[in-house]
């Protein structure tokens, strides 16, 4: 038998067994003025934005990038850059503070069950406590994080101080999934499919969350035609 490549401390884990998932509590509505003045009209970001999209109406090019025109179409020469081409241009190229990167011990178990995710809860809480922090912040896939919430909401307790979260990729795609769900009958997929964008397949996969990059990109050009048209 191979010996492993990592030697892994034997660790006796308990045995957690939750109750069928329980909703959390709901939270107040928030107020309509809750994001009234969020972003100032003089944020540096907007006005990044704001430029990009007078450049590039005003040069009056073609949207799409030449990767992503069919092959009959004959795209005008576009001579400013793409959204992300454009932001990689003009940010100030600050190198990032240094990162302190540390592994926690490794729990030799399926991350999928209960008394797993339990324990790393309990690891992690432990933790910051030793290190005086006022609440723990633990980040985790999407898998992880449904088992995760039921064990924090039945245990609200023990767990009060513990911030749980999804990664940003999981939470970016399930806001491209909110959005597809709410426009897509409304003429989103139909627009992507018989502008040439994307097939069929391709604009319910994207518009379902999934395909990340294609859905970003397609979220891309179709904001940049509905900027064109409203400043039409």
């Amino acid at each position: 038998k191979r010996k492993r490549a990592l030697d892994i401390a034997p660790e006796v884990i308990p045995d957690v067994v939750c109750i069928p998932k329980v909703n959390p509590p709901r939270r107040p509505p928030v107020p309509d003025t809750m994001f009234e003045n969020v972003v100032p009209a003089d944020d540096p970001v907007t006005l990044v934005d704001f430029a990009w999209q007078l450049s590039r109406a005003c040069h009056d090019g073609d949207i799409m990038d030449p990767v992503m025109a069919s092959p009959e179409a004959s795209p005008r020469s576009q001579t400013v850059p793409a959204w992300s081409a454009f932001n990689a241009l003009t940010t100030p190229r600050t190198p990032p503070p240094m990162s302190t990167i540390a592994y926690c011990p490794v729990v030799d178990s399926s991350p999928t069950d209960f008394s797993t995710v339990y324990a790393v809860l309990c690891k992690c809480l432990a933790g910051c406590q030793s290190a005086h922090m006022p609440f723990a912040l633990i980040v985790v896939d999407q898998a992880i994080y449904a088992k995760a919430l039921d064990i924090v909401t039945q245990r609200s307790q023990q767990f009060s101080s513990v911030i749980l979260r999804m990664g940003a990729y999981h939470i970016s795609c399930t806001f491209l999934a909110i959005i597809g769900k709410r426009f897509r009958d409304a003429g989103l997929s139909d627009l992507l499919v018989e502008s040439g964008i994307a097939g069929a397949a391709s604009a319910s996969s994207a518009l379902d969350g999934k395909q990340y990059n294609r859905a970003v990109r397609f979220h891309k050009v179709v904001a940049e035609a509905l900027e064109r048209v409203r400043w039409k």
